[in-house]
């Protein structure tokens, strides 16, 4: 599909995920070729531009350790497994809308995974304005917060800095940039616009 790099992060979000790499015989159809080798890279954190650069260079390691055995005809293709085939959709903007009711790790997998296209976005009420201000997380990470729950979407200051309570944790904003601004870490957008509250998303149907 148009954005398997970023789906296998979003989807995939415990500590331990795999993603990875083929070397595959061509054929007319969407990615439906024999397989000749595979190799497995972790996910590991990675945003989607990292993830890009890693499987990049393991694919590159194993056609190189392929190329003979191919030619030579001593690798045999595998067909694939079509019953297990998924589609990665092309991601659209509201793809990167944050819904803060989502456990923790499922949103800084989302994060990670749009983080330079489209972009994860959340709406802000700050300062008693009356209009939503948007703000674009361009970087974070999952953090404890106080041991009493807060409300899902509650914005907390931490040790760490600005952070957002998430069903079952805290997500904190490291940098973040507004609509038409500079970037600036999420501790200077609180100091300059609190009280901030954030706006849930519609509930998916």
């Amino acid at each position: 599909g148009a954005a398997p790099i970023q789906r296998a992060i979003m989807e995939n979000y415990n500590c331990n995920a795999m993603t990875g790499v083929s070397i595959m015989c061509m054929e007319p159809s969407l990615d439906s070729g024999p397989v000749y080798a595979s190799r497995q890279v972790p996910i590991a954190g990675r945003t989607t531009v990292e993830l890009t650069i890693a499987l990049a260079l393991a694919g590159s390691e194993l056609l190189l350790e392929s190329l003979n055995g191919i030619i030579n005809g001593t690798l045999t293709a595998k067909p694939q497994d079509a019953s297990a085939a998924t589609y990665a959709a092309k991601l659209g903007k509201e793809d990167g809308r944050i819904d803060w009711r989502l456990p923790v790790a499922q949103i800084d997998a989302l994060i990670r995974a749009v983080s330079s296209e489209p972009g994860a976005r959340i709406q802000v009420l700050c300062m008693g304005r009356s209009e939503a201000v948007d703000l674009r997380i361009l970087r974070g990470y999952v953090a404890r917060g106080p041991a009493e729950p807060l409300p899902q979407g509650t914005f907390a200051l931490l040790a760490e800095g600005l952070a957002v309570a998430c069903a079952d944790g805290f997500y904190v904003l490291e940098q973040v940039r507004r609509a038409g601004r500079k970037d600036m870490s999420g501790l200077d957008f609180a100091n300059g616009y609190r009280p901030l509250q954030a706006i849930l998303p519609e509930a998916k149907a």
